[in-house]
Order: C-alpha cells, then structure tokens, then sequence
C-alpha cells in the first residue's frame, strides 16, 4: 500500500504557458519536521489542515494553523516548521506562468501578501484529494486537472478587492468585449449598440460614454467604420458585386449602403472598384 503521509508528484505540461501547475503533494509532517531555508524558482502554496507550524520569510515570521495557508514566492528564502507537540498535516501545489503574478492580484495579493484562511477547509481539501487521486500523466485528462487546478486556485483569496484600478480594468473589458462583438456580428443588418450594451449588462448611454472615452469614437461611428473597412477590403479583393457586398456588412440595401460609403471614403463604391480595376 502506498505511503499516505507523504506524496509529492511533479510533471511536465507544456499546453498552459499562462499558468499551469506541474507539483501537487500532501505530508502528516513528524514533531518539529523542517523545511529550508531554501529558494523556489515557482510559485509554491501550501494549505494546513491540521496541527500547527511556523512560516518564515525574509520579512515576516508567523504561527499557522488549520485553515491557514502560505504563498512562496520565486527566489524568496523561505522555512517552515512544524510544531513540536501539534505538528500540521499540509497540503501543497507548485505552478507557474506568464500570468500567475496577474491571476493572484485578482484573488488580493500584493507584493508582501504571503498569508491567508480559506473559507472552506473541507471542500479545499477535498479538490486537493481529488487532484492527487487522478493520473496526472494521462494526456486524455489535461483539461480535468488543468480545471481542478482552476477551481482549486479560485480558493486562496484575501478579503479585499482585487489589486488593479477596478473602474479602469472594467473599461478596458467593456472596450475588448465591444471589439470582439463588432467583429464577431458587424454583417447583421439588425445589429444595434442596444444589443451590444444590454450584453454587458450596462446602460446604452454609460455604454457609449465607455467606448467613447476608451476609443475616441462612439460606438455606432465605429460600427460605420469598420464596416466601410470590410467593404473597402471586399471591393479590392473580392468579384462579389455591390449588392452582395452590401449584404455582406450589414445593409439591407445597395442604396445606403453607397450614401455609407461615400461620406466614410470620399468616392462610391462602384468607383472606388473601377480605380482598383484599372
């Protein structure tokens, strides 16, 4: 029978570069069991969920108990011990990633955050369980625990919001959501900034004084726009005639369509295709 009191797994996975975990373990840690000092190039987030401990950085030195858990951070010093009459049982998960410095900021970490509690120790531990119980070598299983991993993360927050400008962040993603629902829908004739605000649940004014002040334009003048540069590009590339290409970005006739185009590049379509004919 395998040894419970101690498992410590690594493997490779090259599918997630923006965060992935590749180290998953658990110990029933022996009276006074010590760990360091030592430097991680990786993150590294343990969970108590029993007995007590002493975590030590270069800043801080703090007693743990069930529920608590620490962040190590990349070429940072770091010991922990376990406590003499009471020793912890910990859980550990070791990951890495372009982003990983981003995603903790989400869950309220800053710079000199190394500690916290859960909120649910049980179900915590259970997905630790769950994630040590499954082949982690098994190609057909990378999106299960590359998900577990996910929900699992999810669960190590501070209570406070999280560390970027929350007005501007929002923005940012009203204006990358606008942009890719513009180019996902710019051919249906019915497409209005209505439909586009109430998708973000937002108010069409506060919507378009949003996307005015993120792009410079308003949300319907860059519509016309990237519509007019659908249109150019078609004209030049492609046989279709200019009632197709009409129906193509969205007008239902080759009448407004023309007035469109016209006021947007300075010359009708059927003219602007003779020049690139000739």
């Amino acid at each position: 029978m395998a040894n419970k009191s101690f498992q410590d797994v690594f493997f490779r996975d090259d599918y997630f570069k923006d965060i992935n975990f590749f180290n998953i373990g658990h110990e029933i840690c022996s009276p006074s069991h010590r760990f360091g000092p030592a430097a991680r190039s990786y993150y590294l987030i343990h969970l108590v969920v029993k007995g007590q401990g002493t975590y030590q950085n270069e800043r801080i030195t703090y007693q743990l108990q069930a529920g608590d858990f620490f962040i190590i951070k990349p070429q940072e010093l770091t010991k922990y011990q376990a406590d003499a009459t009471n020793p912890w049982e910990y859980y550990w998960i070791g990951f890495l990633g372009t982003e990983v410095a981003n995603l903790l900021r989400l869950n309220g970490f800053g710079e000199l955050d190394y500690l916290g509690k859960v909120l649910d120790l049980a179900g915590t531990t259970a997905k630790f369980q769950e994630l040590l119980d499954l082949d982690l070598f098994d190609n057909g299983q990378r999106l299960r625990t590359q998900a577990l991993f996910l929900e699992l993360l999810s669960q190590f927050k501070l209570n406070r919001l999280p560390l970027f400008p929350e007005k501007i962040a929002k923005q940012s993603r009203y204006r990358d959501s606008f942009l890719l629902y513009i180019q996902s829908n710019y051919y249906r004739s019915e497409l209005s900034v209505q439909e586009i605000a109430k998708s973000m649940y937002l108010h069409p004014a506060y919507f378009s004084q949003v996307i005015k002040a993120e792009l410079g334009v308003t949300p319907q003048q860059y519509l016309i726009s990237y519509r007019m540069e659908q249109a150019r590009f078609l004209l030049k590339t492609s046989d279709s005639s200019i009632d197709e290409i009409a129906d193509l970005i969205g007008y239902d006739n080759r009448h407004s369509f023309s007035r469109a185009f016209k006021t947007y590049h300075g010359t009708s379509p059927s003219e602007f295709k003779a020049l690139t004919e000739s």
